[in-house]
């Protein structure tokens, strides 16, 4: 998979920045974390934390899942390289 094609950020729904970041780091996770500004769209307002929603390149939502899944898996991997590839 082109690592240039795929890219994983966080959106946090915490008011606390640095709570966050240090989450994210404490997992050994690189990938940057967003604060919400306001109302989220569609897309984005979930109830279930964590809430992965995968963009295509064309920005658009190809897929979404509300809540815990294991997502280290050829299958998921297969999936994103399929994705990348459009």
């Amino acid at each position: 998979m082109e690592p240039a094609k795929v890219a994983f950020v966080m959106l946090t729904l915490d008011d606390d920045a640095a709570k966050a970041r240090k989450f994210v780091q404490s997992q050994g996770y690189t990938f940057p974390v967003y604060l919400r500004a306001g109302e989220l769209p569609a897309p984005f307002d979930f109830n279930s934390i964590p809430s992965p929603v995968i963009l295509g390149p064309d920005g658009q939502v190809a897929a979404r899942h509300d809540g815990m899944a294991e997502y280290d898996t050829p299958e998921f991997q297969r999936a994103l390289e399929k994705l990348a590839r459009r």
